[in-house]
């Protein structure tokens, strides 16, 4: 399963995702989690927090701007994740 994180910042919902992502013997149950923040400042404390887990990829995503324009693949994800981020 490959997950996108939209707005992670600091990573608080992240955490709780990851550890639900895990079944009970350890096996990983997604083939990639795409952790995006507007900024990428977040991503250095972000990589050391989450330094445990595989397969995280860590991209800017601007969601006021299309996701395709900024090398995102509008149908490669299974789940899409987004917490208080979104105003309309």
């Amino acid at each position: 399963m490959k997950v996108l994180e939209v707005g992670a910042g600091t990573g608080t919902l992240t955490m709780n995702i990851l550890k639900g992502l895990h079944a009970p013997d350890g096996r990983r149950m997604y083939s990639n989690y795409v952790f995006t923040d507007v900024s990428s400042g977040f991503f250095v404390a972000a990589k050391e927090k989450f330094a445990q887990y595989t397969n995280l990829t860590f991209k800017t995503l601007d969601i006021t701007v299309n996701p395709v324009e900024q090398g995102f693949d509008a149908a490669a994800y299974d789940l899409i994740i987004c917490d208080n981020k979104l105003k309309h």
